[in-house]
């Protein structure tokens, strides 16, 4: 009876049983039938055609047959390529060892005696068909793999190979039909492109028990690249072979070849582009170079034009013109001064992108630098019926240290602008402090007017080199569109920002920050671009003064000689440096004017033959010239020249230095240089003068001879006050400041308070307590800290005397 199916999940494999008795057929069917579908075939002819068209599992396979027995049927399947994996077991009543041992010489995996027994022959089937399986699983997954698999044993014979190793190494059907293990590798190795290492890396790898790393790809012909890997073959625990395994990395191995090209290139390139980065800094250094030279030469060409416009209308405008003719010259002078403005921005923005811009580092009050400000734009303001406002946060009532000329230059720019664009209302400027640290101080100032305001697109505007708001051919304001650029580079030197608030119709507010260092607590004096001493006494100072003028331009000689004699200076004149010198041999003068730029011998080459000779060793030397650049600064002073005045040179500054250096007539040295003729180089934009004969006693400590202070502030009573008390009201921390230093024993610092002191002092007038700060000065080095206490003793004696006597006023 026939058993039931298995459940329809269960795989069901199909089996041939082939025997030419029916009765062993339906034997071996009830058997399997329960579990296997079963084919039949009664004689080994039709074996062979159900083999061929329904391609069995596995095939029961009876021997004794009549026409063709069961040896033939295994021979034909299994030389039949697509019947040759099919499992055969044969089933026989003869228990012979030689049927045995042929019908395993033929393919057959196993032998089943009968008369059968049914449970021996379902597990003998469904063995062998999982060990069909487990290899057809095995050769599929061989086959899927995209590398090459070869199989060997340990005597290096061919086990097995997929078809990707085949057809990786280009085998040819007829080889693989050879039984020679030596024809498929001599084929290998006649693709190589080096044998040997192969040989050699292949005889070691066989009798390895453990996997190695890949091998070094190896190298094919036709540009080809193959990596091997190998690992051990381990049946029941003992080595019995290798598995081999073939990539093909020719893709990878072209890119990688592909990609040190392109970084050997690409070092190429670098080196290359290097070396024109070189050549194009070389060329941009050069151009920078070239840029500053034009601009020098183009300062010195317009600067001296320039001196002779606004000389020339200088004397004019003293010869007592009419009306008309003054007013002619007086707008030649403004213009003059205009465009002298417009060449010291130039020059600043090329300095400032040279990288070549230095800030000056001196104490100030930022008090007086918004009063310099509001000197200068007072009229203007006036003039366009504006209110000019300024207020100082209180913190910022101590003195700063830094570049005053710099910062009110920012300041003055901010309130310009201001007034111009500004109809009506007022503009207020404000001081306060944004950050406060132990030394230093971040200050912000603003600038507020109620002017036109600016939209969105117009503030993006600002602050660049040579933009403007109004860039219209009818535009109401001028300018070149460098004073704000110039601002924000110098907030930015300073340590700070600028930037603006603004609206359309709303006015604007204009603001910059400045890092400042905290300076003396003593009043400090601030750089302004007019002279802070009046015209008339320098005049004073310099009357009779024999001054030698070496300028090879006529123009120019005629200007200056006009202003020197309209204040009654005897003027030399030397068309080149030898003319100087010759000059000098044979004449006495108290001071020379040289320029730098002439014919035969400049002004550099004469100077220093001049500081050669010790008979003028004392002779001031005074550089006046067009080229405003800092290096011309600094090659006038290496050569030995004591100041740097440039053209065009306005009276005040030309009056302020040449009293500054000159000696009072009678040979008496200026009370500046302390009596003993020391040059030091001074300040165009300050000038401090020796003070007349003082109605009380010089050297007395105590007193303050308000007659210098009265000069220095052009005899205004107001400031006269402010000033003496600012110097009153500092004097306790100076005094404080002196004991914690005598309290150390540092007799370096004594000294420098000595000399900042001494400063201070001078200038308003305290010329015995100057004395005394000078006598400190000088105990630096080699004294006793007796000695130095001493001095400070009658320093504090007389600061304190100073300090309580606070009822003297200006007369």
């Amino acid at each position: 009876m026939q058993q039931s199916a298995a459940p329809t999940d269960r795989p069901r494999h199909n089996v041939l049983v082939v025997d030419d008795q029916p009765v062993n057929i339906q034997v071996l069917y009830q058997a399997l039938a329960a579990d296997h579908r079963v084919l039949k075939a009664g004689s080994g002819a039709e074996a062979l055609r159900v083999c061929r068209t329904h391609r069995p599992d596995l095939v029961l396979l009876d021997i004794v047959m009549p026409g063709m027995d069961g040896f033939e049927v295994c021979r034909q399947l299994k030389n039949d390529a697509a019947t040759r994996d099919i499992p055969v077991i044969f089933v026989t009543a003869h228990d012979d060892a030689s049927h045995e041992t042929l019908g395993l010489e033929l393919g057959a995996v196993d032998f089943i005696v009968k008369p059968v027994n049914a449970a021996v022959v379902r597990a003998r089937v469904n063995t062998h068909l999982g060990f069909a399986r487990s290899a057809s699983l095995l050769a599929a997954t061989l086959e899927a793999s995209a590398d090459g698999i070869l199989v060997t044993d340990l005597a290096g014979a061919i086990s097995s190979m997929n078809r990707a190793f085949i057809q990786m190494w280009n085998l040819p059907p007829e080889l693989l039909g050879s039984a020679s293990d030596a024809a498929v590798f001599d084929c290998m190795r006649a693709q190589l492109l080096d044998p040997e290492l192969h040989a050699t890396e292949w005889a070691r790898t066989l009798p390895r028990s453990e996997p190695i790393v890949p091998f070094k790809a190896l190298e094919l012909a036709g540009n080809r690249h193959v990596e091997r890997y190998a690992t051990p073959l381990h049946i029941n625990g003992s080595l019995r072979g290798q598995v081999f395994s073939f990539r093909d990395v020719t893709q990878r191995q072209r890119a990688a070849d592909e990609l040190v090209r392109l970084n050997e290139s690409l070092e190429s390139r670098i080196l290359q582009r290097t070396e024109e980065l070189e050549q194009a800094t070389h060329q941009a250094q050069a151009a920078n170079r070239a840029k500053s030279d034009f601009l020098s030469n183009m300062s010195h060409e317009i600067r001296t034009p320039m001196n002779a416009v606004i000389g020339l209308a200088c004397l004019a405008l003293k010869a007592d013109p009419n009306p008309k003719q003054r007013d002619c010259l007086e707008k030649i002078h403004r213009s003059g001064l205009h465009l002298l403005g417009l060449v010291n921005d130039i020059l600043d923005i090329s300095k400032i992108e040279a990288g070549k811009f230095v800030l000056e580092a001196a104490d100030f009050q930022l008090a007086s630098v918004f009063e310099n400000v509001s000197c200068l734009s007072v009229d203007a303001a006036k003039a366009k019926g504006l209110t000019l406002a300024f207020e100082i946060d209180p913190s910022l009532s101590r003195a700063l240290r830094g570049d005053a000329l710099r910062l009110g230059q920012v300041v003055l720019n901010y309130v310009g602008n201001a007034i111009k664009f500004t109809r009506h209302g007022q503009v207020r400027v404000t001081a306060t402090t944004q950050q406060r640290f132990d030394a230093e101080s971040l200050i912000r100032i603003e600038v507020q007017d109620s002017g036109i305001g600016l939209s969105e697109a117009q503030i993006g505007q600002l602050f660049q080199p040579f933009q403007q708001v109004d860039a219209s051919s009818t535009r109401n304001h001028g300018g070149t569109g460098l004073g704000l650029a110039i601002c924000k580079q110098l907030a930015e030197l300073m340590g700070g920002e600028a930037g603006v608030h603004s609206r359309p119709g709303q006015g604007s507010v204009f603001w910059f920050t400045a890092r400042m260092r905290f300076g003396s607590p003593v009043l400090a004096e601030v750089p302004s671009a007019p002279a802070l001493v009046p015209i008339r006494d320098a005049r004073e100072v310099i009357f009779g003064a024999r001054v030698l003028l070496v300028e090879d331009n006529r123009v120019n000689q005629e200007v200056a000689c006009g202003l020197l004699e309209d204040a009654g200076v005897v003027v030399g004149i030397a068309n080149h440096g030898q003319e100087a010198l010759d000059q000098l041999r044979i004449d006495r003068f108290d001071c020379v004017l040289m320029d730098v730029q002439m014919p035969v011998m400049d002004g550099l080459q004469a100077t220093r033959l001049i500081r050669a000779d010790p008979v003028f060793a004392g002779l001031p030397v005074l550089a006046m010239t067009a080229n405003a650049r800092t290096e011309d600064r600094a090659r006038c002073i290496a050569a030995g020249m004591n100041d740097f005045l440039t053209k065009p040179v306005l009276p005040d500054r030309l009056y302020g230095a040449l009293a500054h250096w000159l000696t009072r007539r009678g040979g008496a040295a200026v009370r500046e240089h302390g009596g003993n003729g020391a040059m030091q180089p001074s300040s165009e934009a300050c000038v401090a003068l020796p003070a007349p004969a003082a109605a009380t006693a010089p050297g007395d400590p105590g007193v303050i001879d308000l007659s210098i202070l009265s000069r220095a502030v052009g005899g205004d009573p107001d400031k006269l006050r402010r000033y003496r008390a600012l110097f009153v009201d500092g004097l306790p921390e100076s005094m404080a400041e002196l004991e914690a230093a005598l309290g150390q024993g540092d007799q370096s610092a004594l000294a420098d308070l000595g000399h900042r002191m001494k400063s201070s002092a001078r200038m308003v007038g305290a010329l015995g307590l100057a004395d005394l700060c000078g006598s400190l000065e000088e105990l630096r080095h080699g004294a006793r800290l007796g000695e130095a206490r001493a001095v400070v003793e009658k320093i504090t004696h007389w600061m304190a005397r100073l300090s309580a006597d606070n009822s003297a006023t200006p007369a």
